[in-house]
């Protein structure tokens, strides 16, 4: 059986790219039997939603299949084998909502091909254009049907034109969810999931919230494209366009883990309080920092005199608690990033899976303590960063970073602007080596995170997407040499 749908070649949105890469995943995970053909198209001339629809619209009408078939948009995914919807008999299925506006949706249309539907698809098509230049009639019709194709199907129904057509109606609850249909959460019959709002796609692709996080948890299971910006960003930052065809580069790797790697441990060990529990499994309880408390929500008798507070879900967000500080700007703080998820854009995958919480950790040192990060590829700590910080702004940067070798061999490289002057090496080298080891095992690649504090080592963090694939190193070629490190 043929899946179609119509895709729009704008240069600069990849939105629907995205979307189309995961539904073609989706299709392939619980409908192998089916070939899914994709028309691309160039957009309309007065390009925007309603003429766009009106181009696809005059592409369904022109298929030519023997065989039932199903027609898509191609911002959906599946759970599920909608084609049992062809057990039921019918000319045309459409999928129809329980309540909320619009009351069908034409996201998923089912066919069985006959000269009946043949004129069906010119008579919907043409009905489109007569609505497009006959607003007096168009307006009432797309209040209530929104969109262009859903008011010309409406006309056609409305107006006794389609009496010659057996119409089965199927509910989206089940063949083609929408925002309505979902409630709070996907529900175990849902078969397909149309992400069919800007805000919906927004959140799921180009920011934070949490509004959606059931949904992001089951998109984002699937494999992902870079965005436009996700690329531009990379060549601005490391001067260079990615070749993620055949990544030789350290930033060109870690960004394709991000769109790539779905190794669940990955989202548990980016998760700031579950971590503790893996390196307190791999036998390393003793170098965490102490934790004051976690929770959903943070309330004033909550907070500690002094502390760290951070979301479990995020890099770079944190606030330094004193007695100095009014305790009623932490909660606000911290709460407000409990609505918030972290990564989107940048296409980081582990951290739109995390649950969010907040927790406070005691602090190490007066402020920001200095890290000796350890980049180790398959277990083996090659590269060794020791860095300082300055706030500003209320965030954390690098002032300084110095690149080491595992033996403290200095590179004369410099990473991300910053200065790199000498660093002693430190008396528990070898032991922070051999944890380095023992936490990276499982990965191909990840940095693990220490703070230095008077001499000692506590766990900081594992951090699987360094700078999110955009690392400036200078010279550029120590981002190949780190590259060659990484066998894949």
């Amino acid at each position: 059986m043929n899946f179609y749908t119509v895709v729009f070649d704008h240069p600069e949105k990849s939105e629907y790219s995205q979307m189309l890469y995961v539904m073609e995943q989706s299709i392939k995970r619980f409908m192998p039997d089916v070939n899914l053909i994709v028309k691309r198209v160039e957009p309309a001339e007065k390009s925007n939603k309603t003429w766009d629809n009106l181009t696809k619209l005059k592409h369904w009408s022109e298929i030519e299949d023997k065989d039932p078939y199903v027609l898509l948009d191609c911002d959906m995914f599946f759970r599920g084998h909608i084609t049992t919807a062809f057990e039921k008999d019918f000319d045309i299925g459409i999928t129809k909502r329980t309540s909320g506006t619009p009351p069908i949706n034409v996201g998923v249309v089912f066919v069985r091909p006959s000269e009946k539907t043949k004129r069906f698809f010119v008579e919907w098509h043409n009905t489109a254009l007569f609505l497009m230049g006959n607003r007096e009639i168009f307006l009432p019709l797309h209040k209530k049907y929104k969109a262009i194709c859903q008011p010309a199907f409406g006309h056609l129904l409305e107006n006794g034109k389609l009496d010659y057509l057996n119409i089965k109606y199927f509910p989206c609850a089940i063949y083609n969810a929408c925002e309505d249909d979902w409630k709070d959460r996907i529900r175990k019959k849902v078969k397909g999931v149309h992400l069919k709002t800007k805000k919906i796609q927004d959140e799921l692709l180009n920011t934070s919230g949490t509004k959606y996080l059931h949904i992001k948890k089951e998109f984002d299971q699937y494999k992902t494209v870079p965005s436009v910006r996700e690329l531009k960003r990379f060549e601005q930052r490391t001067g260079y366009f990615p070749n993620l065809e055949n990544p030789k580069t350290f930033n060109e790797k870690v960004t394709l883990k991000k769109h790539n790697d779905r190794n669940p441990l990955i989202v548990l060990t980016a998760d700031k309080i579950k971590v503790r529990e893996y390196v307190t499994e791999k036998g390393l309880k003793e170098i965490l920092v102490p934790l004051i408390w976690t929770g959903k929500e943070v309330k004033i008798e909550n907070i500690p005199p002094s502390g760290i507070g951070k979301p479990n879900n995020a890099s770079g967000r944190f606030i330094f608690i004193n007695q100095a500080l009014n305790k009623e700007i932490v909660c606000g703080t911290m709460n407000k990033w409990s609505t918030l998820t972290y990564g989107t854009r940048a296409g980081e995958w582990a951290y739109g899976q995390i649950d969010p919480e907040l927790l406070i950790e005691q602090m190490v040192d007066i402020g920001p303590a200095p890290t000796i990060k350890f980049s180790c590829f398959n277990g083996e700590p090659e590269i060794i960063y020791s860095q300082k910080y300055k706030i500003e702004f209320g965030r954390l940067h690098p002032c300084t970073i110095t690149v080491f070798d595992k033996t403290w061999k200095k590179h004369n490289v410099k990473l991300m602007h910053c200065e790199n002057p000498d660093w002693k090496k430190p008396e528990r080298l070898k032991e922070a080596l051999e944890m380095s080891r023992i936490l990276s095992g499982p990965f191909d690649f990840v940095r693990v995170d220490f703070y230095y504090v008077n001499g000692k080592f506590y766990f900081s963090e594992l951090t699987h997407y360094p700078t999110s694939g955009s690392m400036h190193f200078n010279p550029v070629s120590f981002d190949k040499y780190m590259g060659d490190l990484w066998k894949t």
